[in-house]
């Protein structure tokens, strides 16, 4: 599985709506293009300069107008219906992301994986109805350059400090935007040209909203004036806003959740189940956090990864109440096939990873449940996390 964080997730076909990752087999790196593709996407599961702008003069600064509201509820919905009452259109039309970085751009779809399925906390974005607006130069390297926007419906106190707390970059006084509104912070590069990022974080009338940028420093100086701008607007169109809508739940018996790794499976239990010790490596949550704007309290979605004796690869686990509409999707942006598992509980598909492990992906009782670990032990460990997910 792979990991990503609180900018990123599944955007081909749902460019307007998206997800944040970590998924169970490659982490992300913080820096230069690392730090790009984190900071960017929140994260993965279970794992040279660009051009400088050409003078580009004002990004457009009209307010963003608020779409028709989605209805919350239909009798034949399967996954949770957009929160946010506007579009990619009106807070990020490619256009505008162009004239941020001053270079041709594209959709992007954020935490696409190069070692299976993704973490299906990518999709905490999607599965709480926020918005996600991506683009970028293409595959990271050289010349790599990216800006997104994010609103996240819903975000209390404690998931907002949380965002805030999560990695450090808004700690300092001179990261406190009061010119902006309350609430408000931002992280881009000093004048030495140090940082491969640039942000705005704030959160109003109950939405959480983030513009974020990544590109060489000379890239990034020039652009963050226009970035500002794009989340002034987006956040000045938030706090016209009704309230967050209730969120969806999916018809039927639920999963139980968790918000830590003791619900997923404990280290004893895996410990019995392989003959190894085992420990928690990496769970959501601080800078290891995939969800935005710690979203994933919102629903119940969690992931842990475990290291288990002498494994050449971690055990990781991870589950998305409300999740399964999107497993899907989930399975097409993977480099590595799957296949039906009738063996395992509910919709099931097996991924082989590798080095004598492989994933389960499975649809049940409405959730996305993800399991990797080494062959041998992979369905007992999968039994033990159906059974603690179904259990009354």
């Amino acid at each position: 599985m792979s990991e990503q964080g609180a900018g990123g997730g599944p955007k081909g076909s749902r460019r307007g709506r998206v997800v944040v990752t970590v998924v169970l087999a490659a982490l992300v790196g913080v820096v230069v293009v690392g730090a790009i593709v984190v900071a960017f996407t929140g994260g993965g599961l279970f794992g040279g300069p660009a051009t400088a702008p050409t003078g580009p003069t004002a990004v457009p600064t009209a307010s963003v107008t608020p779409a028709e509201p989605t209805p919350t509820s239909a009798p034949d919905e399967t996954e949770q219906p957009s929160r946010v009452p506007t579009s990619c259109d009106e807070v990020l039309p490619q256009a505008t992301a162009e004239q941020i970085l001053g270079v041709p751009l594209q959709s992007t779809i954020p935490d696409a994986e190069t070692n299976g399925p993704p973490n299906p906390l990518t999709f905490t974005l999607e599965r709480v109805g926020g918005l996600g607006c991506w683009f970028s130069t293409g595959e990271p390297g050289d010349g790599y350059a990216t800006v997104s926007v994010q609103i996240v419906p819903g975000v209390s106190d404690e998931q907002f400090e949380q965002t805030v707390q999560k990695d450090g970059a808004y700690l300092g006084p001179e990261n406190v935007e009061a010119s902006i509104g309350p609430e408000t912070y931002s992280s881009c590069p000093p004048s030495d040209g140090t940082l491969s990022f640039c942000s705005y974080l704030g959160r109003v009338n109950g939405y959480g909203v983030t513009a974020w940028a990544g590109a060489d420093p000379a890239t990034l100086l020039a652009a963050q004036p226009l970035l500002r701008d794009v989340f002034v607007a987006a956040r000045d169109a938030a706090s016209n806003f009704d309230p967050p809508a209730p969120l969806w739940q999916p018809d039927g018996p639920g999963v139980a959740g968790a918000v830590d790794c003791d619900g997923l499976i404990t280290p004893s239990e895996l410990q019995s189940i392989t003959g190894d010790v085992a420990g928690v490596y990496r769970q959501e949550g601080g800078e290891n956090t995939i969800a935005p704007f710690a979203s994933s309290g919102q629903v119940g979605a969690y992931y842990c990864r475990y290291l288990t004796g002498e494994q050449p690869l971690p055990t990781g686990v991870a589950v998305l109440p409300g999740g399964a509409a999107y497993l899907a999707e989930g399975l097409t942006r993977s480099d590595l096939p799957s296949a039906p598992a009738p063996d395992y509980p509910g919709d099931a598909y097996l991924t082989v990873i590798g080095d004598g492990a492989s994933r389960v992906d499975l649809a049940l009782d409405g959730a996305w449940i993800s399991v990797e670990g080494p062959d041998e032990w992979l369905p007992a460990i999968v039994a033990t996390v159906v059974e603690r997910q179904t259990a009354g």
